[in-house]
């Protein structure tokens, strides 16, 4: 099954012991995960394999 890794952050510092997140990093996170809604809600009339 196809799949997609998101998430705020760099992946080189993802669980490490000095983990961190900036908040420009959370901002645009914010704006990931909202293009993304909107494109899935968009699109969610289609089924599977179909065009869009």
């Amino acid at each position: 099954m196809p799949a997609i890794k998101v998430g705020p952050g760099r992946s080189q510092r993802s669980h490490t012991p000095d983990e961190f997140v900036e908040e420009a990093e959370i901002v645009a996170a914010a704006g990931f995960y909202e293009a993304l809604a909107r494109a899935f809600a968009a699109g969610s009339g289609r089924r599977a394999g179909e065009a869009a």
